[in-house]
């Protein structure tokens, strides 16, 4: 049974890989970036032991080599001061979860979220503080807690944090809200941004408040991944914003990518997941996608939990957004947690299928030249005319019911999604095109 994925090979040079993504028909993205907070045992246990075996690799594989592209030894290639800041962070970050994930499958880089209350209250998460963990009946030393620094002349040999009093992180959270308000374009968010982020370099202190020898701190990354979330949070907010042409173009140095390939993180095969995703009501999981091209398509929304089992839920959907109209009508059958199916899978008794979507085909265009070609540019404001009768649409279909069967006895979500013709008969390349698909609750 097909089950398509989009992820980037890691023994190819990044640009390579971006530019093959760039052609790969998709179901989903399968990859994201957690609230360290949120991790579960097995997560934060996957974390550590890629973190261990990077530590033991000794070549560019390994953590000193990706450690070292940020500052110390030269040459050093990090941007700072400069408006490549956010965008630049963006490809060192791919690189290194790459790194993780040759090690330990399926493995992310958690994000901290120093903004956060959590965070004013307790300082640095538990993950990094504590300097041992529990494995099994024994304690082992956490390689979350400290990194070796291993270049010849190195001023230390290992990483050491001073965090400084617990009311500077509220203050850099006040600094945070007013860059994500930042309306001027990207080169002045890139500016904004970068201050709180300095902020919390200093705040953690020790080696983290050392360009040089900042990123030997496995807690590094997850700040960093915090960055380009609120990065990635800004872009979603200005969705027409691009930055000028030459930094647009720019290839960022030593990864031989573009500001451009590396824009959208849709193309990256990443996303970020906010929330704890335990409470049902009120929740919301997305995963972007690009083309239902293949037999079955499946998709991961690890945020949601359906344990316990909830005391009230009005109503829970799965929602495809910005539908595009397919020529033929087709059925698309939706299954919660049951990844082999096909269009045999019993529909009737079985506790997995939520139902149907119904989209009505539009046929071949019927009109003259042009007459099926969606305008690029949106309506503008006062433009009373109804919207091209091709224009990508949201549909939905309520799984309530389905939800609550599943309620209490399973934990996350994962939606399998099949297309049959009005027949009956499985589609082999649907071709249906939509931006995302989300599980929401009211």
């Amino acid at each position: 049974m097909a089950k398509i994925v989009a992820e980037l090979g890691s023994t190819r040079p990044l640009a390579a890989a971006v530019e093959a993504a760039a052609g790969t028909v998709l179901a989903g993205i399968p990859r994201h970036r957690k609230n360290i907070l949120n991790l579960s045992d097995h997560e934060l246990a996957a974390l550590r032991e890629a973190f261990i075996k990077v530590y033991a690799i000794n070549d560019e594989r390994g953590y000193q080599y990706h450690a070292g592209i940020h500052g110390a030894p030269p040459p050093t290639y990090c941007q700072h001061g400069t408006p490549l800041f956010a965008i630049w962070h963006r490809p060192y970050l791919y690189f290194f979860e790459k790194a993780l994930q040759d090690q330990v499958a399926g493995v992310t880089i958690p994000f901290w979220d120093w903004s956060a209350p959590e965070a004013q209250r307790n300082g640095i998460p538990k993950a990094f503080a504590d300097k041992t963990y529990k494995d099994g009946p024994r304690r082992r030393p956490n390689p979350l807690f400290s990194g070796d620094i291993k270049f010849r002349g190195a001023a230390f040999t290992k990483t050491f944090r001073q965090p400084a009093s617990a009311g500077v992180p509220r203050q850099l959270a006040i600094q945070l809200g007013t860059a994500q308000g930042t309306t001027s374009g990207y080169t002045d968010y890139s500016r904004n941004l970068e201050s709180p982020h300095n902020g919390l370099h200093g705040w953690v202190g020790g080696t983290m408040g050392n360009i040089g020898y900042a990123a030997y701190d496995p807690i590094f990354w997850a700040h960093h991944a915090n960055v380009d979330r609120c990065f990635a949070s800004w872009q979603a907010a200005n969705p027409n914003v691009l930055p000028p042409d030459n930094i647009y173009n720019a290839t960022m140095v030593p990864f031989g990518v573009t500001t451009k390939q590396m824009w959208n993180l849709r193309d990256l095969g990443y996303d970020y997941v906010v929330g704890s995703g335990s409470p049902l009501r009120g929740l919301k999981a997305k995963a972007l996608a690009t083309k239902f091209n293949a037999p079955v398509a499946q998709f991961s929304l690890e945020s949601v939990n359906l344990q316990p089992r909830p005391r009230k839920l009005r109503t829970a959907y799965i929602k495809l957004h910005e539908v595009e109209q397919p020529k033929e009508s087709l059925e698309i059958r939706v299954f919660l947690n049951q990844a082999e199916v096909s269009a045999e899978t019993l529909t009737e008794g079985n506790p997995h299928y939520a139902g149907s979507i119904y989209l009505f085909g539009h046929g071949e265009c019927a009109g003259s030249a042009g007459h099926c070609d969606i305008p690029e540019q949106a309506r503008a404001k006062g433009d009373l005319r109804p919207p091209h009768h091709l224009t990508p649409m949201q549909t939905q279909l309520d799984v309530t019911e389905s939800v609550m069967k599943l309620a209490g006895a399973e934990a996350g979500v994962s939606v399998t999604l099949v297309a049959v013709d009005p027949q009956g008969k499985q589609i082999q390349t649907p071709g249906i095109d939509f931006e995302a698909i989300s599980f929401e609750t009211v």
